[in-house]
């Protein structure tokens, strides 16, 4: 049984400052701690798992508070991103570390070493030093290390952050291998692709502060209402507006640009909009006669390529855009930092968010 919950808990360290986190894993459960670098996460796994002490809150193991344990006392392990394996034992001597710590007889510590290494496949690097290893068996004999002590949560950092895809791909689904059998997982992931295909549930961090908590499904049905989530799940473009009328059209005003738009609302009434990025023209040169109905100058501030697309993002005054274009239409319009460019955003594009 592995249930685990984290009361109010704050920790105060020298230009940070994590406040107030609760959330609930239930025994079982795959819970993904989300967030950008630098929120807090992996501080998170650290009080959890004893290495460090919170300042205040509670942490509760199957309702039992451990707040003030050891962390050889809280059946708990944690798997860092770096592995930290020993790199002068080989890979058995690793596995064998925490139960020769617990005093266990050889033949119990050899019987379970080799049992762990079996059901992870890693059996032909227990008599390599992890520099002999590749970065997948390095994870796995790190995995192992944790798993072999029995604890009733599994933590980890990042895990597949120092894996190429096709062994990212292999990690996943051992990982969930793992969780189908009875661990509770809590796993810290910047990667949106890794969140969703591995959690049931998530709590969203930025700046040491929870801004959500909650289940998968229901963050990806409501994610364009939540504008600062959206924009760390990669979903450009969803503002704040005001909606009014400026003589026979409808102008929807996001900070100091007007947007002309064709749905409907009050005057007055604040809005939430949404443009895709994948709907936003770029040009190198002012348009003339155009039924695109936006037509702005921005400038280029930074762009990053991913596959057969790159996304641009453009300051327009105090707004800033994300257009997604093609690698051709990139190479084609010379895209560089600091570089003025012109948006062309079609009204029909501009969708209200109810």
């Amino acid at each position: 049984m592995g249930e685990l919950a984290l009361e109010k808990v704050s920790k105060s360290l020298p230009g940070f400052k994590l406040q107030d986190i609760t959330f609930q894993v239930n025994d079982g459960s795959y819970f993904i701690i989300y967030g950008p670098s630098g929120a807090g996460k992996s501080l998170i796994l650290e009080i959890i798992s004893g290495v460090i002490r919170p300042d205040s809150g509670r942490i509760l193991l199957n309702r039992k508070d451990i707040t003030n344990l050891p962390p050889e006392s809280r059946s708990i392990a944690l798997v860092y991103q770096s592995y930290e394996l020993f790199p002068h034992m080989t890979g058995f001597e690793n596995i064998a570390y925490g139960l020769r710590v617990r005093g266990l007889p050889k033949n119990e510590i050899k019987r379970a070493v080799l049992e762990i290494a079996e059901k992870l496949e890693i059996t032909h690097v227990l008599n390599k030093k992890p520099h002999e290893m590749s970065g997948g068996e390095q994870q796995r004999v790190a995995i192992a290390r944790a798993l072999v002590i029995n604890p009733e949560v599994l933590l980890l950092d990042e895990p597949t952050s120092n894996l190429d895809q096709n062994l990212r791909v292999k990690s996943r689904i051992l990982l969930r291998k793992i969780n189908s059998e009875g661990t509770t997982i809590v796993h810290v992931t910047h990667d949106v692709g890794e969140l969703l295909s591995l959690g049931r549930y998530v709590t969203i961090l930025k700046n040491g502060k929870q801004i959500y908590l909650g289940g998968i499904d229901e963050i990806l049905n409501n994610i364009r209402k939540l504008p600062e989530i959206a924009s760390l799940f990669g979903i450009y473009n969803v503002f704040n507006g005001r909606f009014y009328q400026k003589g026979d059209q409808r102008v929807v005003r996001v900070g100091d640009i007007e947007l002309r738009v064709l749905f409907n609302r009050p005057r007055d009434e604040w809005v939430r909009v949404h443009i895709p990025p994948e709907s936003i023209s770029l040009f190198s040169q002012p348009l003339g006669i155009t039924s695109i109905q936006n037509i702005l100058e921005g400038t280029v501030e930074d762009f990053y390529i991913s596959g057969t697309h790159v996304d641009v993002f453009v300051s327009l005054g105090s707004l800033l855009l994300v257009s997604r274009i093609s690698v051709s239409s990139f190479n084609k319009l010379k895209i560089r930092p600091g570089r003025t460019i012109y948006v062309g955003i079609k009204a029909a594009s501009i969708k209200p968010i109810d």
